[in-house]
């Protein structure tokens, strides 16, 4: 007999392959790195209920990180490749690919970790400056 209507077994498991495959996806993540342009400040204007000024944050993509999702999104596709897989819809390019900064939680950080309170807000073991 054989088919979808037998409902376990082997035959499924070929049936299910044959008539509607399998699809991929992946998620591209890298590390930024901190650049001048990644800053957070207080808000002279904006306060919050209690009157205290808000943060106000800046941040820039580098080409350090344009470049690792270019690579990601390339490694992905010889990846399904290599499977036997076809890429379908089109790829986008790096920079319209990366998320939106605060979108991953890691990627706009604001405060750096250093060797001096010149240069970082905390010391190697995230102690702040006093």
């Amino acid at each position: 007999m054989g088919g979808m209507e037998d409902g376990y077994g082997l035959q499924l498991k070929e049936d299910a392959r044959r008539y509607y495959g399998a699809q991929l996806s992946y998620t591209v993540r890298g590390e930024m790195i901190p650049n001048s342009d990644s800053y957070c400040e207080l808000d002279s204007q904006v306060k919050d209920k209690f009157g205290l000024p808000v943060l106000r944050f800046h941040w820039k993509w580098s080409d350090h990180e344009v470049r690792q999702i270019a690579h990601g999104m390339q490694t992905a596709k010889d990846m399904i490749e290599r499977l036997g897989g076809k890429v379908i819809g089109p790829l986008q390019r790096p920079e319209q690919a990366i998320a939106v900064g605060g979108w991953i939680i890691h990627e706009v950080g604001t405060t750096r970790m250093g060797a001096s309170a010149a240069d970082s807000v905390t010391d190697g073991f995230g102690k702040t400056w006093m």
